[in-house]
């Protein structure tokens, strides 16, 4: 059995589009930067792990659903793994890097630009936010803060690798002309990421680098979405099905164990409780692809769903300066809606002044 990816026509694989997941980017974005607002914040993992400093002492509440936040990042994933199949279609391994590169750095170089700066003149000890050095804002820039083992500008940024790595994933299945079995690598690859010792199953060791090489923290969440996306478009098979079922299996015991680790500092954090909404999200997912045609003003939701990806890079260091500064002056609860109304409307003009020219400077230039 053999995919049918290749079988549409340009003109086909041009009308692929899915308004209903815009709102969906936009909403997981939105709860991303929730959840660091309401509950990260309280424990940033960069110096005081469990021992949040004394300004954010009085602000030590339960904030219920949004310590779920985090799930945002999985679905992110899902989404770029469904959509990554159309924009690969027809297309030469230079094109596809080409297009992903467009649309991966514009926004990355504004934004890493504006944090560096930021970082810098409003440095903030009490978060560990300290000014940082050149080295670690080109590092952050070209996403190579692993290997020279330096400072990400943003704590964000490390998702980004992540896509970078099933970019080339999919890149070397066009180069070899492999993408029309898909599916087998998928499986292939969601073997690897059980036996590697983080989630769980065997526990095999691996160097760490090998978890990044082979995206072993993110595979799973890239494969629920490519597998959907190609029983969307071309009928759904039983290899495929199977191959899906055992990435939501894996992408569960990595939720669980996400969740356990967040339980050490929140305790009313359940594994069970982040699996049913991990599950339901995924659930929204599928049926916001199956009923996109409900959803009009098409323009309108597109660029709603334009913002998730600056709001993504904008919101966490500088938002964490701004809860800081601003602490005490407002409820801290207003304080938070009203810091991401202002990231909301930043990642907006970020996307209209400065992503979409640079992207339009950049693609005149090549």
């Amino acid at each position: 059995m053999q995919s049918d990816i290749g079988s549409m026509n340009l003109e086909q694989e041009k009308s692929i589009y899915f308004t209903g997941i815009d709102p969906l980017r936009f909403i997981a974005a939105l709860f991303v930067v929730l959840f660091h607002y309401s509950f990260a914040i309280k424990y940033n993992a960069w110096s005081w792990m469990l021992h949040p400093p004394d300004f954010l002492q009085e602000h030590e509440r339960k904030y219920g659903f949004l310590a779920y936040g985090f799930l945002g990042v999985q679905i992110f994933f899902v989404i770029s793994g469904f959509v990554i199949l159309p924009s690969a279609m027809h297309k030469t391994a230079r094109q596809f890097f080409a297009a992903r590169l467009l649309r991966l750095y514009p926004a990355l170089f504004i934004c890493c630009t504006i944090t560096f700066t930021v970082r810098n003149f409003f440095p903030v000890d009490a978060l560990a936010l300290y000014t940082t050095h050149l080295k670690d804002y080109l590092a952050s820039l070209f996403l190579m803060n692993e290997v020279f083992k330096l400072y990400y500008i943003d704590g964000a940024y490390w998702t980004l690798i992540s896509e970078m790595m099933f970019y080339v994933f999919i890149g070397l299945l066009i180069f070899t002309h492999n993408l029309s079995r898909l599916e087998y690598f998928l499986m292939a690859g969601l073997l690897l990421f059980a036996v590697y010792p983080k989630h769980l199953l065997i526990g095999i060791q691996f160097p760490k680098y090998y978890g990044y090489a082979f995206l072993c923290d993110s595979f799973c969440f890239f494969s629920i979405g490519s597998l959907l996306c190609l029983n969307h478009l071309y009928g759904v098979s039983k290899f495929r099905c199977l191959t899906l079922l055992f990435a939501y299996l894996l992408s569960l015991v990595k939720i669980f164990d996400l969740c356990i680790v967040l339980q050490k500092i929140e305790p009313d954090i359940n594994g069970i409780i982040g699996c049913v909404i991990y599950s339901g999200s995924l659930i929204v997912f599928y049926l916001a692809v199956k009923y996109s045609w409900l959803l009009r003003h098409k323009p309108f939701w597109r660029f709603i769903g334009n913002l998730a990806y600056p709001l993504y890079l904008i919101h966490q260091v500088i938002g964490y300066i701004l809860l800081y500064y601003f602490s005490g002056k407002l409820d801290y609860s207003v304080l938070v809606i009203s810091i991401t109304a202002g990231m909301v409307a930043w990642a907006a003009i970020i996307h209209l002044y400065g992503e979409l020219p640079l992207r339009n400077w950049i693609r005149k230039l090549l």
